[in-house]
């Protein structure tokens, strides 16, 4: 395609060169070059000490896109350079015009719980309404096609790196919708720098990232979330959470809320439990439907009200967010797992106070025998979650099994050492088998009639990263061999 063909309508300053040459595609990733790409130049420290834009001439790109050269960039006679003030925002827009494709419209939701829930119920939503709709989340990559799982500890999304490519393939399949879950992390390492929201959603805030390497306390940890609404066009907040407002007063230009106070532009009423430990209940407000849930928690009544908040800018029928909610369930978020028919096993990804607090109050509905519970906490990441995770466990679950998930580089040791020092207080009872595996044969062999037991913290996750290691686990196949063997003993 032509170079000229492209830059209809954008803003960019001719450096040098001219825009009558032929590219052969818009290729970001300096390993997959092979002569004649567009190159986006994602200009940092890093990459300037890499000379990563000389390797890239080397490798014969057609076209640079900068916005700034690298002092001492020796740029070849027969390679056009454009100058533009966002580099991402230009390649993004590139993409839409090689794909001949109209921009996707971009949701982002943020929070400390419940990002990955609703951003799974807007999808459903918007695909049952016949809408073609992108996704990336914790646990996944959609891009309105083949369904790409997340490794755990990969950066599965980042704009200016490999992520432009996803975005890319997204407009190339046709999506109408991009819906992501965006972390503080993100806006904080400018992974997502260059998007645009159409409707960016505040699920809820609570203490949780605090650490050396995250954030240095709560204040910075809920202005760096708040940052994404400076590029919404709609900011849709959780009206019952009172610490959102002091984070993203100001930054908000059009401001919507949901909960359970009629003041919300949507609010939640006549919430009752059903006979499955799902829910229901009425929305009212700027929406009027019943709506029924096939997922336990007040918390997911929540995600439900921030996936209608937004679908209903769209035109979604009333009848198309009913079924698309009705059997809606999300792996590794509160799932439950056939085992044996009198005991139930859930999987769920509760790794701060507030999760696995709703996690184990939610299981009390059920009336259970006991509840038993694995816990465990990452290295390396929000240090008062030893604390918080293991004070609640003793308060909330009949018995903990302590154990290890992504102790990374720390010692496993003394991550387990400081749970067991906040649960121990608390008088719960509890045993320490660092083994993950061993944790869940366990707490599911010692299990009995009645008895609830909820694997936490790794959710949908396949591998623990252990020091230098990374170590395969598949929490369904482990509840699927102890069924067995408790069948074969006679003991179900």
């Amino acid at each position: 395609m032509k170079l000229k063909e492209l830059l209809t309508g954008l803003s960019f300053t001719l450096v040098k060169g001219n825009l009558d040459v032929e590219i052969t595609k818009i290729e970001e990733n300096l390993l997959m070059l092979s002569g004649g790409e567009l190159f986006p130049y994602f200009s940092s420290p890093l990459a300037d000490k890499l000379n990563i834009l000389g390797r890239a001439i080397r490798k014969g790109v057609r076209v640079v896109v900068v916005s700034s050269l690298p002092e001492g960039a020796d740029i070849p006679e027969d390679v056009t350079v454009l100058l533009t003030e966002n580099v991402r925002m230009f390649t993004l827009a590139l993409y839409g015009a090689w794909y001949h494709r109209p921009p996707m419209k971009i949701i982002g939701i943020t929070g400390t719980k419940g990002k990955t829930t609703t951003s799974y119920m807007i999808r459903a939503i918007l695909e049952k309404a016949g809408y073609k709709v992108a996704h990336a989340s914790s646990s996944c990559l959609y891009p309105a096609g083949e369904l790409q799982m997340r490794e755990h500890g990969k950066p599965f999304f980042r704009i200016g790196n490999l992520a432009t490519d996803f975005y890319a393939q997204c407009i190339k399949n046709g999506a109408d919708f991009f819906v992501a879950e965006i972390t503080s992390a993100d806006i904080q390492y400018h992974r997502v720098d260059g998007l645009t929201y159409d409707i960016g959603v505040f699920t809820n805030i609570s203490l949780d990232h605090i650490s050396p390497i995250e954030h240095r306390d709560f204040e910075d940890y809920g202005r760096t979330k708040a940052k994404m609404f400076d590029l919404c066009h709609i900011g849709i907040i959780n009206g019952d959470d009172p610490g959102i407002p002091h984070f993203t007063d100001g930054h908000i230009r059009q401001l919507e809320t949901f909960g359970t106070d009629n003041t919300c532009t949507l609010y939640a009423e006549n919430i009752h439990l059903l006979p499955n430990y799902g829910r229901a209940f009425r929305v009212s407000g700027a929406v009027g439907l019943d709506v029924e849930l096939d997922m336990p928690g007040m918390f997911n009544v929540y995600n439900a009200l921030a996936a209608i908040s937004v679908c209903r800018h769209y035109g979604v029928r009333n009848e198309d967010i009913r079924e698309a909610l009705l059997h809606l369930t999300v792996k590794g978020r509160m799932e439950e797992v056939p085992f044996l028919p009198d005991r139930t096993v859930i999987i769920d990804y509760a790794h701060n106070r507030i999760s696995v607090e709703n996690a184990l109050k939610t299981l009390r509905e059920r009336n259970p025998k006991r509840i038993i519970c694995v816990a465990s906490c990452d290295g390396l990441v929000a240090l008062n979650r030893r604390h918080d995770v293991g004070e609640a466990c003793g308060q909330l679950a009949d018995l903990t099994v302590l154990a290890t998930a992504h102790c990374r580089t720390e010692n496993p040791m003394k991550i387990l050492q400081e749970m067991e020092e906040a649960i121990r207080p608390t008088g719960g009872k509890y045993v320490v088998i660092p083994d993950r595996v061993e944790a869940d044969r366990y707490a599911l062999s010692v299990s009995g009639p009645g008895d609830v037991i909820i694997l936490m913290d790794i959710g949908d996750e396949r591998h623990l990263d252990m020091g230098e290691k990374r170590i395969s686990i598949d929490e369904w196949e482990i509840v699927r061999q102890v069924r067995q063997q408790l069948l074969s003993e006679g003991k179900s």
